[in-house]
């Protein structure tokens, strides 16, 4: 899984979370997504997260009630029937303690002042 975080001036940040970022066109025309949200082994799926990537804000996350659970994409080819899961990332609304918790972000960037997107930040 790809892990995208854009923090906003405000402090908010958007997350981008991507299932299959190297999967070949013509496997992923044939795969079927659903994204979950779970604390426990109970996994709920969310609504309408079928698609290979998944994005909200943390702001999204608090109003949700997903703090502190975990987010996993479950994939499955609807050729073979396999069916695999990525990673379980917990969630926060704080880009700083998700970090801590061990997510591992590809890419940190935030927008500026116009709107547009600087790429690598520190926090």
């Amino acid at each position: 899984m790809i892990k995208f975080v854009i923090k906003k001036l405000n402090g908010d940040a958007m997350f981008i979370f991507h299932a299959l970022p190297d999967l070949p066109d013509e496997i992923f025309a044939k795969t079927k997504c659903q994204w979950y949200i779970t604390e426990n082994k109970k996994p709920i799926p969310i609504k309408n997260a079928t698609m290979g990537s998944y994005f909200f804000s943390a702001e999204q996350i608090e109003l949700d009630g997903y703090t502190g659970k975990y987010l996993y994409c479950e994939y499955t080819n609807t050729t073979t029937n396999e069916t695999i899961q990525t990673e379980h990332v917990k969630l926060y609304y704080d880009v700083n303690k998700m970090i801590k918790a061990g997510v591992v972000f590809d890419a940190i960037s935030h927008f500026d002042e116009n709107g547009d997107i600087i790429d690598d930040i520190s926090l």
